[in-house]
């Protein structure tokens, strides 16, 4: 029996930052202010702006074993959190392929960069169309600080042979730590 191996859009993002030079900002903030502009099911108050065709089904927040994070997506240090986008359509195929870009940035509350990823999928991101409509993108908060509890995580995924991509943010926030 021949397995078939369903790669899956993986990326680590290790750490704790956000700047989407895409994104317009509002006066008198750091912050990002991308607004949704996506008719997919969405959870976990993730903003979903797609452009150039690209389409999401649905995007949500999971931990390292799939389960669904809480509505306030509180995590404690450490936890792998996973962005699942699943692509309803888009995707510029070139020979039944599609080659993919992303950006993944972390930032503390305040605006200050924690982590900021160029291209994770660079020399890895051309598979099979029907692989690309899962899209994941993980991150790990690893440092506890004590000046905030709450950082902006800031996405980018794009079609390297097209105009199609999503962008957005979500905001993790941090468990108080357990009392000594």
């Amino acid at each position: 029996m021949q397995k078939k191996f369903i790669p899956f859009l993986l990326v680590i993002a290790i750490a704790a930052g956000c700047q989407q030079k895409q994104a317009p900002v509002s006066a008198g903030t750091d912050k990002p202010q991308l607004q949704t502009n996506s008719k997919a099911t969405i959870q976990n108050d993730i903003v979903v702006h797609e452009e150039g065709g690209l389409r999401i089904a649905r995007a949500y927040l999971t931990d390292e074993n799939g389960l669904l994070l809480t509505k306030n997506n509180t995590v404690q240090t450490g936890d792998t959190v996973v962005l699942h986008l699943q692509v309803k359509q888009g995707w510029v195929a070139e020979k039944g392929f599609v080659s993919l870009g992303a950006t993944q940035t972390i930032t503390a509350e305040k605006g200050e960069p924690v982590l900021s990823s160029p291209n994770l999928f660079a020399g890895n991101g051309k598979m099979a169309v029907a692989d690309a409509n899962r899209v994941q993108l993980t991150a790990v908060l690893t440092r506890p600080r004590t000046d905030t509890r709450t950082f902006i995580v800031c996405y980018r995924v794009w079609d390297i042979n097209g105009n199609g991509q999503v962008a957005g943010q979500y905001m993790l926030h941090l468990a108080d730590p357990p009392a000594e």
